[in-house]
């Protein structure tokens, strides 16, 4: 309790989260195009940024699995001992094979998406740390932040 005391973890705010470019451009695009599906790739941090800004994750936080989602890109269920769980879902883009898997943790599902496979799903934009280099032939980039590490893609037809 006395360590704890003089601990203020709001002494500086959330001014530093909320007034960042990248948290802007999703509300604004989210406010403006409200029923659009989002992906974020290489990691799980940008979902949750997503969600916070009002965007709808297609890959956020699954409380208990999607099969609507997962049938379309494995008819056969033959990953369905995977993404049968809680589970948080890392994306990563591939040019010609989709796979999915665990990590050591059991609860976070790593998606391998080819192109094809991305392209049956209903997402209209990515949002990324880091530019991507696959499925350039689908996806515009219309957002890329000061520093260049976060990037807004949108599908060119849906």
């Amino acid at each position: 309790l006395i360590s704890g005391a003089t601990v203020n973890p709001l002494a500086i705010g959330t001014n530093a989260l909320h007034k960042h470019p990248l948290e802007q451009k999703i509300k604004e695009i989210s406010a403006e195009d409200s029923d659009a599906y989002w992906l974020a790739l290489n990691g799980i941090i940008l979902q949750q940024l997503g969600i916070t800004n009002g965007a709808k994750m297609l890959n956020a936080v699954n409380f208990y699995p999607d099969y609507k989602k997962w049938e379309i890109i494995d008819p056969e269920g033959k990953y369905n001992n995977v993404y049968n769980r809680y589970a948080h879902i890392n994306v990563n883009l591939s040019t010609d094979v989709t796979e999915l898997g665990l990590t050591n943790l059991p609860d976070l599902v790593n998606l391998k998406i080819s192109c094809k496979d991305l392209l049956r799903w209903p997402v209209k934009y990515l949002l990324s740390a880091g530019k991507i280099e696959t499925c350039n032939d689908d996806f515009k980039e219309i957002y890329k932040d000061t520093e260049g590490e976060y990037y807004i893609y949108e599908r060119k037809e849906i």
